[in-house]
């Protein structure tokens, strides 16, 4: 299944100083790079949690008719 995101790693820094890095998706958005951290380092639960949140972003913005949430639909199903 294509995906128009990849994973990648996060590294940030504590107050302290120390190091820690997670998983993030990283897609494009015209010329911008977006990220989100997926706030884990087990690769998958973060595949899983970046096809939930992708779920969320992809989806359209309305479903003004029947027809529309029938496509959508299928769409879903891969038809």
């Amino acid at each position: 299944m294509k995906t128009d995101y990849a994973l990648g790693k996060l590294t940030r820094q504590r107050a302290d100083g120390t190091a820690y890095w997670s998983f993030c998706m990283v897609w494009r958005e015209g010329q911008s790079r977006k990220r989100v951290s997926l706030g884990t380092t087990d690769r998958i639960v973060a595949e899983t949690t970046a096809h939930k949140v992708w779920a969320g972003i992809a989806k359209p913005d309305k479903l003004n008719t029947v027809g529309d949430i029938v496509d959508a639909y299928l769409d879903g199903l891969g038809a």
